[in-house]
């Protein structure tokens, strides 16, 4: 088991959701993937390590609004950054949002992303 397995406490999956965090990105991020702990983006902006934002989350017909995260990692150059953002409070929903990712992702037919 690698370290990254054993730190993870949500499982990763790559399902189609929104994240909305306008003071970070114009538009809205399609993360690489996703879990009820985070998620992964691409921005043309380089972020702040450790910056925090408030963002919502929307999955299937569901939206989790004014959720706080954090830049956690942050990999690139000029022009193209993946961060690694970490959802710190998402009030009491983590667990329907962790359900909610789950369940999509069985109907949608997407395994859970392997750590690597």
């Amino acid at each position: 088991m690698s370290a990254g397995e054993e730190r993870r406490e949500h499982g990763r999956h790559r399902i189609p959701v929104v994240i909305d965090a306008p003071s970070v990105s114009e538009l809205p991020f399609i993360p690489d993937d996703v879990s009820a702990g985070g998620f992964c983006v691409t921005s043309a902006r380089r972020p702040e390590m450790g910056e925090t934002f408030v963002c919502s989350i929307q999955a299937g017909d569901e939206v989790f609004r004014n959720c706080v995260a954090e830049v956690v990692w942050a990999r690139g150059s000029a022009g193209k950054w993946n961060m690694g953002i970490s959802v710190k409070s998402i009030g009491s929903d983590r667990a329907r949002l962790a359900s909610l990712l789950q369940g999509l992702a069985e109907r949608l037919g997407l395994a859970m992303r392997p750590d690597y």
